[in-house]
Parts: structure tokens; C-alpha cells; sequence
């Protein structure tokens, strides 16, 4: 994180990385190791950067009254108060949303959301670590997660999965089952997005105008689908997609405008993969 951008000179932070610094050896010692310092100062442009991300319209760290520009103990404390609050928020949408995860069968999606992420909340420490790069999210999303790591990251990663669970678990779970069955075997034990190899089963059957309930294609429908996606450019074949992807999100999920982004964040790698099969004649391996 670079000192210039949060707007203070290192003589602004280091008193606030020496307290801190006391506080983590509580007290016995002002002198720690070198990744230790660097730990504790990243720690505190964190939090400040939490204040300047998130708080209230603190964007240019600047207090609402006055116009004057926070000092970094002001902004270091709002930011440190911000990330527990966001952690205490994303724990407890956690706990009330795991209780109908479905893993579809997935080891390293349940493996993720059931034991990765509860580890995360156990170790997780807003004091001395904020900035901890969780490395446990092992189950790809298709949305960005931003490139502020800690409690940022998890949440951002959350929302992907929760989002991710209201479609497939708006489709019969043995219609979602068979589907990742035809694909492949892999699903079960490889990183492989779930909802990715759904969306684009559903959206090859409408582009194909057959109805998504059917799980199977025969034959000469690779041919139509081959022929249908050689006929347009990369560019046209993802904006048909994404226009097939809203209709899909506006008929069955009205108003949530979470969904249908998430949903978006998936054309561009599909439309690519079904533009890669018709040009290599593979779309029996894709779909």
C-alpha cells in the first residue's frame, strides 16, 4: 500500500506503528523484527485505508464538519473500528446463509465454504493482521474480489458465493446434478465453478431456442450451435449471451440486480470457450 496515496507522511504514522508495536509485544519491547514492523505499518494503513474506502463518505479523509483533513489517528481509528464491525457484519450473514449450502457434491466447494472460510473467522485479527491474505478461497468465482485482501476480500468472495447460490438453488437440485454429470467428472473433485458450467448449458439451450429442461443435445444440435456461434464475432457472441443472461435474470429473478451483474461476470469466458470449441470442432467436450 503506498503512504502517498493514503495522504500522510511516514512522521504521521510511525507514533500510530509504535503503539502498535507495543501492543503486540504488550508492552515489553518497542523492537521487533523487520516482517514484523512492515506487518504492523501495513496494519495501519489498512485500517486507514477502511476509512477511506468505506467510511461515510470519507473518501479524501476528510472529517464531515469543517472540511479539514483527518489526522492518520483519527483515520487509523475509524478504519480499525470499520474492519471489526465488517468482520462481526460478514460473520454473523455467514452463519444465517450457510445453513441451506448446497455443495452440490463439490469437494472443493464444500470444502471451501464449510471449513476454509470458518478457519479464516477463527484466525482472523483486525489489530495486528487486517490485511491478511486469506489464502483458503480455493473454489473460483467469476466476480472481482478487488484488490484489498483481509476482510475486503472475504466479504467481496461471500457475496460471489450467496449470489451464486440463489441461481442454482433456483433450479431442481437433481436438474443441476445432471447437468454437471454430462460435463464431466471433474466438477467433484476440481476447481471448477458450478455455476459457470450450468449458466452455459442453459444459455447454449436458448440460444439453440430448445428448452433448458432438457439435459442432453443431440448431435446435429452441435452442428446448429457450431454453426451459430462461427456465424458472429467473439464480440456479438458474448453480447447475445449477455442478452440471453438478462432475459434469464429478468423472468425469473425480477428486481435483483446482484444476480444479474454476477451473471455477466460469466460471459465473457463462456463466450469465449464456445467460440474456441466451433473453431476446433470440440463443443461435445464443452457442453
Amino acid at each position: 500500500m503506498d503512504m502517498a496515496y493514503m495522504g500522510y507522511e511516514a512522521a504521521d504514522l510511525l507514533p500510530l506503528v509504535r503503539e502498535l508495536t507495543e501492543r503486540y509485544t504488550s508492552k515489553a519491547s518497542t523492537s521487533v523484527p523487520w516482517e514484523t514492523a512492515q506487518q504492523l505499518m501495513e496494519a495501519v494503513l489498512y485500517c486507514i485505508g477502511e476509512t477511506q474506502e468505506t467510511g461515510s463518505g470519507l473518501g479524501q479523509n476528510r472529517e464531515l464538519a469543517g472540511g479539514e483533513m483527518m489526522t492518520a489517528r483519527e483515520a487509523y481509528d475509524r478504519g480499525y473500528h470499520l474492519v471489526i464491525r465488517r468482520a462481526e457484519t460478514v460473520r454473523k450473514l455467514y452463519n444465517k446463509w450457510i445453513i441451506s449450502f448446497n455443495g452440490y457434491e463439490s469437494e472443493g466447494y464444500s470444502r471451501t465454504v464449510t471449513r476454509n472460510i470458518p478457519e479464516f473467522f477463527k484466525w482472523y485479527d483486525p489489530r495486528f493482521n487486517p490485511q491478511q491474505d486469506f489464502t483458503g478461497l480455493d473454489y473460483p468465482v467469476p466476480g472481482d474480489l478487488g484488490k484489498r485482501p483481509g476482510i475486503d476480500r472475504v466479504d467481496r468472495y461471500l457475496a460471489c458465493i450467496w449470489t451464486e447460490q440463489r441461481f442454482l438453488g433456483s433450479l431442481a437440485s437433481d436438474y443441476v446434478k445432471t447437468v454437471l454429470t454430462a460435463w464431466g467428472q471433474e466438477w467433484r473433485d476440481q476447481p471448477v465453478n458450478l455455476g459457470e458450467i450450468v449458466l452455459r448449458k442453459i444459455l447454449v439451450h436458448l440460444l439453440l431456442r430448445i428448452s433448458p429442461e432438457e439435459t442432453a443435445l443431440e448431435p446435429d444440435k452441435y452442428e446448429a450451435l457450431a454453426a451459430a456461434v462461427g456465424s458472429v464475432s467473439g464480440e456479438r457472441l458474448a453480447e447475445r449471451l449477455r442478452g440471453l443472461s438478462r432475459g434469464l435474470a429478468t423472468r425469473y429473478f425480477p428486481g435483483d440486480e446482484a444476480l444479474a451483474a454476477y451473471l455477466d461476470c460469466y460471459i465473457p469466458v463462456i463466450a469465449a470457450e464456445l467460440a474456441n470449441g466451433a473453431a476446433h470442432g470440440c463443443l461435445q467436450r464443452i457442453v
